[in-house]
């Protein structure tokens, strides 16, 4: 059968640190039994929240302190032997995980990952699938009505499996231990358990189906290796080795070659030193036709504004022409009667000597209107347009000039570069030979280089599918061998109740249990005591007694016979309930000697049968005998560190 699970580290990746929590000893093993200590509201139940989550749940933790420094949650595990981690965004996207298939540690190398969905749970490509291969329950479903053979059915998820691998707090004095108030639910967990055991009806069906997926698989495997394998003989591709061989070969070939193309620069920049003299005429020519260039740009400029300079005068000029002939055409005071009497005038009105008008006898000059000289605005804009003409004619000139100008200095500029030319050419073109054949040559290793990376790829891929379907081969086997043994001997659901039982008891007289007799669990594993159904006892410390002993009968009776659990189990606040508080009423229940007693058989049993599975307790205070077995202790004192689960947040920490 698979081994498993075992949780090696949590690991909260924030933006500016990471917090951890090891479950490992100093050499690396994962520790049967680890516990986080501390005060009150210091994260310790986080931890646990946080691993669930890595391990699917929907939900995380979501104190301020949290939300504010945490961006992801990683859980370094043991799947079936092989160390992964898990990884999922915090405050993101719920509907898939990473795995890296490497440690924490190895995470910043290269290494093989993929992406698994978190629903549906049935999913080949599931977290779920991938934990429940782990072990030997991928592939199972269970009947919603058990006895009716066209019952429907669910998929087995690993979420249902978490019901017997994690006691929560809230469930630790709960009177629905077994979820009897939720039918389905309580049908559910009754299932997972008979599947654990393998007295599931269908679990030989089952694993024959998982057997015929993985054949498939391995087939299907085996023929893309043999393809790969087949493609890469044909094409003669070379083995790793070789290419690394090779590839150090063109490394130090091109690194040749770049040296040589730096020689090859200097020897032409030195051969070419005579012709310095030809080059600054060269030089000077070229800069001669942009100061001709430029200056030509700006007469060119000049002109196209005088221009329209010109034509504006122009068109003044016809204007006033056209004024003087309508002054002597027509008159501009035609009056031939008198405004007062309407009698015909003798002769038209007029102004006479002493600028007196003959009409009306005013003073002209008195009366403010000025006569425009029509002649003398005539002769003044004509002035203008003449000396416009003159400048215009001159910048033309200017221009026509430039052009000649810049067309000699255009061909002395050529005259320059083609004797620079001459004089180089011959001294040049063994180099450029030279250089352009070196460039050639670099270009070749190149390619060669990259044909090189694309075998080493094709070669990583074939490596990975054997190793993938080396992997798939042990799977069979040992599906074969669980299927072997299922034919053989299927177990019987009265001998596994009945182990159930005597486990239950006999936890609870180890833990001290006041006044026990008559304990064990009914055909539907809901635990009874004293006669009664545990839900009557009445006391809250009793409730924790029998949920610790109801999870850690499962846990133990699978170890006693090879059942397919998980390997784990959780528990926060195994004292709930079991400890005096200043203030409250005591109980039978409430005594430090029925918390020594769980706890040395909680240490028993890590250091005994119980050493190849693990056992991790959240408590605010264990007992002394259990120091070391501490793995993070929070002491809500920051001249104490570690502070909390978050130890750089100050404040108030999630419980």
């Amino acid at each position: 059968m698979p081994s498993g699970l075992r949780i090696r580290r949590l690991r909260l990746r924030g933006i500016g640190r990471d917090y951890d929590v090891s479950f490992t000893t100093p050499a690396g093993e994962v520790q049967p039994l680890s516990i986080v200590a501390g005060e009150i509201s210091t994260g310790k139940t986080s931890v646990l929240e946080f691993v669930d989550f890595c391990l699917g749940a929907s939900d995380h933790p979501r104190h301020p302190e949290i939300a504010s420094r945490v961006r992801s949650a990683l859980l370094e595990l043991e799947i079936d032997g092989r160390v992964a981690v898990v990884e999922r965004p915090v405050f993101g996207s719920k509907s898939e995980a990473w795995v890296h298939w490497c440690s924490m540690a190895e995470m910043a190398a290269e290494h093989a990952r993929e992406k698994r969905q978190l629903a549906p749970a049935g999913d080949p490509r599931s977290l779920s699938t991938l934990l429940l291969a782990a072990c030997g329950l991928a592939g199972i479903s269970l009947k919603e009505a058990p006895t009716q053979d066209a019952s429907g059915v669910d998929p087995l998820s690993f979420r249902d499996v978490m019901w017997v691998c994690f006691l929560e707090n809230n469930r630790l004095d709960s009177r629905n231990l077994v979820f009897e108030a939720n039918y389905m639910k309580a049908l559910k967990l009754t299932q997972v358990v008979n599947v654990l055991f393998g007295i599931h009806m269908d679990a030989l069906a089952s694993a024959s189906a998982q057997l015929s997926t993985r054949q498939k698989a391995h087939r299907q495997l085996e023929d893309e290796v043999a393809s790969l394998s087949s493609f890469l003989e044909e094409q003669d591709v070379l083995g790793q080795q070789a290419i690394a061989e090779r590839r150090a070969a063109l490394s130090r070939e091109v690194t040749a070659l770049q040296d040589q193309l730096h020689e090859t620069d200097s020897q032409m920049a030195a051969a070419t030193g005579f012709a310095q003299t030809s080059r600054r005429r060269y030089q000077d020519a070229a800069k001669r036709a942009g100061l001709l260039a430029a200056r030509l740009r700006d007469r060119e400029t000049l002109l196209n504004r005088l221009l329209p300079l010109r034509g504006q005068y122009a068109e003044d000029l016809e204007k006033l022409v056209f004024l003087e002939e309508a002054n002597s055409v027509f008159d501009p005071l035609r009056v031939i009667v008198c405004p007062a009497c309407s009698a015909t005038l003798t002769e038209s009105p007029n102004v006479v000597e002493g600028g007196t008008c003959s009409l009306c006898g005013n003073d002209v000059a008195a009366s403010g209107d000025e006569t425009i000289d029509v002649k003398a605005e005539l002769r003044s804009v004509q002035r203008r347009l003449r000396e416009l003409n003159r400048y215009i004619n001159e910048v033309e000139h200017d221009v026509d000039a430039a052009k000649a100008d810049l067309e000699k200095a255009g061909v002395a500029e050529q005259v320059e570069q083609r004797a620079v030319d001459e004089m180089t050419h011959s001294t040049l073109s063994p180099f450029i030979t030279q250089r352009d054949r070196t460039l050639a040559d670099i270009a070749t290793c190149r390619e060669k280089l990259g044909e090189l990376d694309r075998a080493s790829n094709l070669r990583k891929a074939l490596a990975a599918k054997a190793s993938a379907l080396s992997g798939i081969s042990e799977e069979l086997r040992e599906l074969e061998k669980h299927i072997a043994k299922l034919k053989e001997s299927a177990p019987d659901r009265d001998y596994v109740a009945g182990e159930l039982s005597e486990c239950f008891d006999t936890l609870l007289g180890e833990f001290r249990f006041p006044k026990l007799h008559d304990a064990g669990l009914d055909d539907k594993y809901i635990p009874h005591v004293r006669g009664l159904l545990y839900s009557k006892l009445g006391s809250s410390g009793a409730f924790t007694l029998v949920s610790l002993a109801w999870f850690l009968a499962i846990l133990e009776t699978s170890a006693s016979l090879g059942a397919a659990h998980p390997g784990f189990l959780m528990m926060d606040s195994p004292q709930k309930n079991l400890t005096h508080r200043e203030g409250q009423p005591g109980d039978e229940f409430t005594s430090s000697a029925i918390v020594t007693a769980v706890y040395a058989h909680l240490m028993k049993w890590a250091d005994g049968p119980g050493r190849r599975f693990q056992l991790i307790v959240v408590d605010n205070e264990p007992p002394t005998a259990a120091e070391n077995r501490v793995v993070k202790r929070y002491s809500l004192n920051p001249n104490r560190p570690p502070y909390g689960l978050i130890d750089d947040e100050i404040g108030t920490q999630p419980t």
